[in-house]
């Protein structure tokens, strides 16, 4: 009996990124073999932990983090550009797989960037997958751009948050999506880690920081307004609104045959110390998309060929 196979598309979505773990572990458990991945932002981390045959320790590695550890690893400078430089983590992402060329990879994976100088996607399928990653998850704002040559690359997901267009086919494969910015409720587990109140206050205390001090630094004649959302949380959501319209359109456009929801409201950009429950989370609403498509028959689900822009 032929394996089954998955071309595995992972959108962007900070944090929420975490559920991407659970959705491959359920893909193996089920005996799909993931024959090419396309990822923007967390999904080009994620998608370059597995594609480097690294998951199991990335796993490992993330599932550790407490709040203070998010904040340790955040390298943070004084500049319009963004106030993280995102050197550190990557760094520290080194001593749980190494930097090697995305050519050299076991499974064919491609990166968006977008090149914010002119306006369109910056496709990474060789090179560096480091470098990748760190143009790939440039989050306007918040992490400075990469500079490229005569070009800045930010953040994926500003301009294919769910790139299903860039995915590499294979005979007999069908796509597996996982969305991250999918509008439906989320119910906490009760089971939800609980935190130290000092841990809490101090990761509260910095996105307080980032929300209402930020701005002040590059205009100090600003005048204090009354505001719902922060800066830093009125940013990030404008861009999780953009992406979740965008990726409507690329499944209404593409018909995947499987597509696996992670609402948007299961965390924050950084919710990382969240991990382990996310994980859990992306493994649960992956079987419920497995077993609706297994139910229905194979044979009844439109094929897609997205290779390339139509």
């Amino acid at each position: 009996m032929a394996k089954k196979k998955a071309a595995l598309v992972l959108s962007s979505g900070g944090a929420r990124g975490m559920a991407h773990i659970g959705a491959i572990e359920e893909l193996e458990n089920r005996g799909y073999e993931i024959t090419s991945i396309a990822g923007s932002s967390i999904g080009s981390v994620v998608g370059g932990a597995y594609a480097s045959g690294a998951l199991p320790e990335y796993k490992k590695w993330i599932s550790g983090f407490e709040k203070l550890d998010i904040l340790k690893l955040m390298d943070f400078m004084v500049s319009k550009r963004g106030f993280i430089r995102g050197e550190k983590v990557l760094n520290a992402m080194k001593d749980v797989f190494p930097d090697t060329n995305i050519e050299d990879l076991k499974i064919p994976l491609t990166i968006i960037g977008t090149d914010i100088t002119n306006h369109k996607e910056v496709i990474y399928d060789k090179g560096s997958l480091y470098t990748a990653m760190r143009a790939s998850i440039a989050i306007p704002t918040v992490m400075a751009p990469y500079q490229q040559e005569d070009i800045e690359v930010v953040d994926g997901g500003v301009i294919n948050p769910f790139p299903i267009d860039r995915i590499k086919r294979h005979d007999d494969d069908i796509i597996v999506g996982v969305n991250l910015n999918y509008p439906g409720p989320y119910q906490n587990p009760k089971k939800s880690l609980k935190l130290k109140e000092d841990e809490d206050n101090k990761y509260l205390r910095i996105r307080e920081f980032i929300n209402e001090k930020w701005p002040g630094f590059f205009n100090h004649k600003e005048e204090k307004k009354q505001r719902q959302l922060g800066f830093f949380d009125l940013m990030t959501s404008s861009l999780w609104v953009l992406q979740e319209k965008v990726t409507e359109l690329y499944i209404k456009q593409y018909h995947p045959e499987v597509v696996v929801n992670i609402s948007r409201y299961s965390s924050d950009t950084f919710g990382f110390y969240r991990a382990k429950e996310l994980i859990d989370y992306g493994r649960d609403q992956a079987k419920k998309a497995l077993d609706e498509y297994e139910g229905k028959g194979k044979s009844s689900v439109k094929r897609l060929k997205a290779s390339g822009r139509p």
